[in-house]
Parts: C-alpha cells; sequence; structure tokens
C-alpha cells in the first residue's frame, strides 16, 4: 500500500544533507501485507549521465564500515530490489538500485523493519555510542525471513 505517494516526512533532511534541490528526488513510501516493515522508492534524476559501475563503487566506499545497511546484488535480477520481509527483526537496511539507459534516472529501493530499524533500534544504536559501546551492541540479530 502506498501511503505516501511523493514526500516522505524526512525528504527535507536528505534535500539539505546532500545539497539537492527539491525536485532532485521524489520519495514514495510504501507499507506492505506484513506486520511490520516499510519500503522506501527514491526516484532520482542526475545531474549529469553516469554509468551503473560508478553507481556500485560510490554505494561500496558509503556502505563499506556500516554494520546495519546492506546492498542487495545486481543479479539475480529479483534480488535486486530489497523487500522489507528481507529484514523483518534485524536492525538492518537493505538497499537496492535501477540505474536508466538514459544514465540519468535513478531508481533507488530501501527497506527496513520499521519497529527495529526505526526508532528502537536507531535509539538503542545512538544510545551505544552515547555510552562508548560498539554500535552494534544488542542489535545483530539475524533477520527471521521467511516470514
Amino acid at each position: 500500500m502506498v501511503y505516501e505517494p511523493f514526500r516522505h516526512r524526512h525528504l527535507a533532511e536528505i534535500l539539505q544533507e546532500l545539497s539537492l534541490e527539491e525536485d532532485a528526488v521524489t520519495m514514495t513510501m510504501t507499507a506492505v501485507e506484513i506486520v511490520r516493515g516499510a519500503q522506501m522508492l527514491a526516484h532520482i534524476r542526475l545531474a549529469e549521465k553516469v554509468k551503473e559501475g560508478e553507481i556500485w563503487k560510490l554505494y561500496r566506499n558509503a556502505y563499506k564500515d556500516k554494520p546495519f545497511l546492506q546492498l542487495c546484488p545486481a543479479k539475480p535480477a529479483h534480488l535486486r530490489f530489497p523487500e522489507p520481509k528481507m529484514v523483518t527483526g534485524s536492525n538492518q537496511a537493505m538497499t537496492g538500485f535501477a540505474l536508466h539507459e538514459d544514465g540519468q534516472r535513478m531508481l533507488v529501493v530501501t527497506a527496513i523493519d520499521n519497529l527495529m530499524k526505526g526508532a528502537a533500534g536507531t535509539a538503542v544504536q545512538a544510545s551505544n555510542l552515547m555510552l562508548g559501546l560498539n554500535e552494534t551492541e544488542g542489535l545483530t540479530m539475524m533477520p527471521v525471513y521467511p516470514v
């Protein structure tokens, strides 16, 4: 079920932090037919034409030290975009993307367990950091897929 077709409540923060114009990104939030989980689809207009390999390199570099962020594989195609059921019960966020053949439009899809990776997991992770603990303390549960 789509519950926020064009503007997620955190879009302003994302645009601010990435120094983007308002029309550069459209985010669509969906709720799925399971007890928990959220999926976000971001339609992005890139400033210049890029190749898919460049995007993969950027994502891998950005995520390499992030314990709770996973990048979906390019192949097989049916696993390229995450579904919330793939992260249910965990503090993981999974992201996948596709680059349009024009090299200037991109779809990014992210899935989380909104009861875990949402406020609860974020609170534990932030508390861990504030207390000088490893940020993963108490948050390393495996997803309970299949749901």
